[in-house]
């Protein structure tokens, strides 16, 4: 009987590694071992609260981002001289200075291998070009955590692109 039990048990582990996951909690296609709906929905709520706009970026994102991201992001916002502003001296969740866009939609978050990735679509004014975000989260110290912002089909192209992989080159 034990020996059922135990298969009975793997066969539900493996269905559930078996799963993929949208925000709304949906069960579709395959997910890595590291990600279930859950975690999907949580990586979801996380994007939701960087979003707020009453809280600024360096006080949200350095607590819901991984070790290497924080440190990239740190560099980013050094003043490298009196003379020279920091590379990163917009909010980059924005990709502004003075305006807000529009978020028209976050999510649904789909897990990628060991990551998940949250869309965001944002539009500057009624007749802005919505351009996508894709926050990408990682496992770390027991949760899910913000390793890279990917944006697309902004119309600045300098600001298309890995924001990770930017910061590691010029900061």
């Amino acid at each position: 009987m034990k020996k059922i039990i135990h298969i009975s048990a793997l066969f539900s582990v493996t269905a559930v590694l078996l799963a993929s996951c949208q925000g709304n909690g949906a069960i579709q296609g395959a997910v890595s071992a590291g990600a279930n709906s859950e975690d999907c929905a949580t990586c979801e709520s996380i994007t939701r609260t960087i979003y707020n706009p009453n809280i600024g970026q360096s006080e949200v994102v350095p607590r819901f981002s991984t070790r290497r991201f924080v440190g990239l992001l740190q560099r980013g916002w050094v003043m490298p001289s009196p003379t020279s502003g920091p590379y990163l001296n917009h909010d980059f969740r924005f990709d502004t200075q003075d305006d807000t866009p529009d978020v028209l939609s976050v999510g649904p978050a789909a897990s990628n291998g060991s990551q998940i990735d949250v869309p965001v679509i944002l539009r500057f004014g009624p007749n802005g070009k919505p351009f996508k975000k894709i926050w990408v989260f990682f496992r770390e110290s027991g949760g899910w955590r913000v390793d890279d912002v990917v944006t697309s089909g902004h119309e600045l192209e300098s600001q298309n692109g890995s924001l990770a992989n930017d910061l590691e080159k010029n900061a």
